[in-house]
């Protein structure tokens, strides 16, 4: 077969030679292909003869089971290309000792001179192709535990002493039953404190569980391990991923080499890549350390003073600091103790057992408190360039669905530790505060409590809720802000002068209403009276309760039940409307009212005064769209008769001043809004008369007088006008004729509604 048709990969770094084939190429192959590894002899032979490497091998018999092993898998594609190694080599590893291993789990023991600018200079490849090579002699045929080994290495390379640690055999090789039941394992070593991976079913790991999930559940294990031992654990996420993506095109993937072992996490910190026999400082290599099996101290040792008398170097900071590098050693943690060194260096003392880096411990935070931040402005939702209404900026008593109520917090901040090659350790526990969580509140992130509905924060001691009922204490003014509550809300004191109130819940109030804007989607109710002037509105969707109204407007979708009068106001109300001092001088008099149901007061206008105007009987919400909309119409005439006599004033001007450019734009701004007025008055009167034509009646409502009605009335009730045309007391006013008249005694009237209400409850029984 042609050398040709098998691609060749020589790797540098690694001393490696690896064959590329696909299962096409692999079926052509009957035996050995001697040219391809003559091929791979011939440059591995080129790189010991240049001195880069000492000894390399050939592994024929394993290209044969890999070939053989890829022609017949009947997942692979005929051109799918699969990687091999078919040689390596490495170059004599003086500084690690392998010797056999009186422990029977064990095929050999090794040590590690701390020569660490050449330790560092070897790479994994060479490690395990040297280690392999060496245990021939006493263990014939056997292969280390590479994860193992390789973690061994990194432990030496920052500065722990490996002296006669055994290093297993590799596992043996998994039976169906294994693979199928057990397709990979993740390992927490607790004596060597690090994880491995371990994966019998390279498929599987792949396409069923995915890397990412495996460099998650490794994650997991490390971190659990770092919490049990107090170490920081470094992930080696990317040599397993690595690991995995060559093992999918190699032969692991056809079944071969397994089970596949990985060092998954080790507590050996990164140390610096050197060239062999780097010199890239003077004095390179003369000061030794050793660091703590916990890596939380370096001290200096086997220190020589003849050191003193080398005048090829200068023993200085910068030196100090560059061989602590050497180990690892994170230089903040060095500094500290380099005044102490350098004291000694200038008296030529011995540095053996002196300190060079100390770790830090972890400590837990101390003394905790909640601290509320309800209260705290909240610049991320107002709109820059929209004006704020400061009043209802404010009022912060309120938190919406999802706000931040309170944090625990700690006098002492917790401090997270490190060891000397600046490692994170796990974070020790912090003190403990029990935290009792009430209604409408609930723990999103740890120590931060969330607002789960609209309500009213409280936080007292170490107790937080939110009431789903706001109480406002004192009076709502401008010193306090607005209120804009999702719910029920209680206020105490007044509401007063261009307060805005919104509850959409019920709404109680202590004491008055005072020109103020007052919405609720539930009852209000007014210890006192209600005063809202020309610019102020009271409205609910419920009933509205109070002592009395005047000067008002009031939009009302139940009943209106006030205890001593009502005055000069604008109502309208979807149920009754009733003085409840009826037969104690209470009074309904000038305004205008409407309500879809009936009308109880002790008297009903005023002997000498404004008109009072009454209709009632009739659909509020119809009659307040009306109203609205008749006022809409009434505002653009009035824009209309404006702009008109604008149009007429330029109009008016001589020639030249109309020829001018503003005059024109002038001009024509007016005459487009004018026909733009024109047309949408006819489709307002259009829906206004739509809404006319909707009104529904009802003429069976009634007005129960108990003291008196004066004739200065204007009364709708059902849609027609009823005129009262003498004073008279005690009288019920009806929408239908009896007995040829629109006013009966109030007796009659009382019969004629118990009539009816149980006629209606009959209705509704049947």
């Amino acid at each position: 077969m042609s050398k040709n048709n098998i691609k060749l990969i020589y790797i540098a770094a690694q001393y490696r030679v690896k064959a590329e084939l696909t299962k096409k190429q692999a079926a052509q192959i009957t035996e050995v292909p001697e040219d391809l590894f003559a091929r791979a002899e011939k440059k591995l032979a080129s790189i010991r003869d240049k001195g880069e490497i000492d000894v390399y091998a050939l592994y024929k018999s394993k290209f044969m089971e890999f070939n053989q092993q890829l022609k017949n898998n009947a997942l692979v594609g005929e051109n799918d290309p699969f990687t091999v190694i078919i040689a390596e080599g490495a170059p004599m590893l003086y500084e690690l000792e392998v010797k056999k291993s009186s422990n029977v789990k064990a095929i050999a023991e090794i040590s590690v001179e701390k020569n660490y600018p050449v330790i560092r200079s070897w790479k994994e490849e060479w490690l395990q192709f040297y280690f392999n090579n060496q245990i021939q002699s006493f263990n014939p045929g056997s292969a280390c535990n590479h994860a193992q080994l390789i973690g061994a290495w990194l432990k030496a390379c920052s500065g722990v002493a490996i002296e006669d640690l055994p290093i297993a055999a590799k596992p043996k090789q998994p039976t169906p039953d294994e693979i199928s039941q057990k397709p990979y394992s993740i390992i927490a070593n607790k004596a060597r404190k690090e994880v491995f991976l371990i994966i019998r079913d390279v498929n599987h790991v792949v396409e069923n569980l995915g890397v990412d999930k495996v460099l998650y559940l490794i994650k997991e294990t490390a971190t659990q391990l770092s919490r049990e031992f107090e170490i920081g654990l470094r992930l080696l996420s990317n040599d397993v991923r690595n690991a995995i993506l060559q093992a999918q095109k190699g032969p692991e993937f056809l079944g071969l080499n397994l089970p596949l072992v990985c060092l998954a996490a080790s507590p050996a910190k990164p140390f610096p890549r050197l060239s062999r026999d780097s010199k890239n400082y003077p004095g390179a290599g003369n000061l030794n350390i050793n660091v703590s099996e916990n890596a939380m101290e370096a001290r200096i040792v086997e220190f020589s003073t003849d050191l003193y008398k080398d005048e090829s170097f200068k023993m200085d900071q910068s030196w100090l600091i560059n061989e602590a590098k050497q180990y690892g050693l994170d230089e903040k943690l060095v500094t500290p103790h380099l005044k102490a060194i350098l004291n000694k260096i200038s008296r030529k003392q011995s540095l053996e057992s002196i300190v060079i880096a100390q770790g830090i411990k972890s400590k837990g935070a101390h003394k905790p408190f909640i601290k509320s931040f309800y209260k705290e402005a909240q610049p991320e939702l107002v709109n820059k360039e929209e004006k704020v209404d400061l009043r209802s900026t404010q009022q912060r008593q309120i938190v919406q669905p999802g706000r931040l109520i309170a944090k625990v917090l700690f006098t002492s901040p917790a401090v997270t530790g490190k060891d000397v090659y600046g490692n994170p350790l796990p974070k020790a526990k912090d003190d403990s505060i029990k935290v009792v969580i009430g209604e409408g509140v609930e723990e999103k992130s740890k120590r931060a409590y969330y607002s789960t509905c609209e309500g009213v924060p409280k936080v007292d001691k170490n107790s937080i809720s939110v009431n789903k009922m706001m109480i406002h204490k004192g009076d709502v003014n401008l010193s306090t802000g607005n209120i804009i509550f999702n719910g029920p809300v209680q206020i105490t004191g007044n509401i007063d002068t261009g307060a805005i109130v919104y509850a959409k819940g019920d709404l109680i109030i202590g004491g008055s209403i005072h020109n103020a804007f007052v919405r609720s989607g539930g009852d209000i109710k007014v210890h006192s009276g209600i005063t809202t002037g020309e610019k102020g509105l009271v409205a609910a969707k419920g009933n509205i309760s109070c002592e009395f109204i005047e000067n008002s407007k009031i939009q009302c979708g139940g009943s209106i039940l006030v205890t001593k009068a009502i005055l000069n106001s604008y109502l309208i109300s979807g149920g009754n409307i009733k003085i409840k001092n009826h037969k104690d001088g209470g009074i309904i008099g000038g305004g205008q009212i409407s309500c879809r149901k009936n009308i109880i007061t002790g008297n009903l206008g005023f002997k000498h005064g404004i008109k009072t105007e009454i209709n009632i009987g009739v659909d509020w919400k119809t009659e307040l769209s009306i109203k609205i909309r008749s006022a809409r119409i009434e505002k653009i005439k009035e824009v209309q008769v404006s702009d008109r006599k604008e149009l007429r004033e330029l109009m008016s001007r001589n020639k030249a001043q109309q020829k001018t450019e503003k005059n024109e734009n002038r001009k024509k701004f007016y005459q487009e809004r004018l026909l733009k007025a024109r047309s949408l008055l006819e489709k307002m009167e259009v829906h206004l008369n739509n809404a006319r034509a909707g009104l529904v009646f009802d003429k069976s409502v009634k007005i129960f007088v108990h003291e008196t009605v004066f004739p200065n009335l204007s009364c709708f009730i059902g849609g027609n006008q009823v005129a009262v045309p003498m004073e008279v007391a005690g009288v019920t006013i009806i929408g239908q004729r009896k007995k040829g008249s629109f006013v009966i005694p109030i007796e009659d009237g009382l019969k004629m509604e118990e009539e009816k209400l149980k006629n209606q409850e009959e209705q509704d029984d049947s």
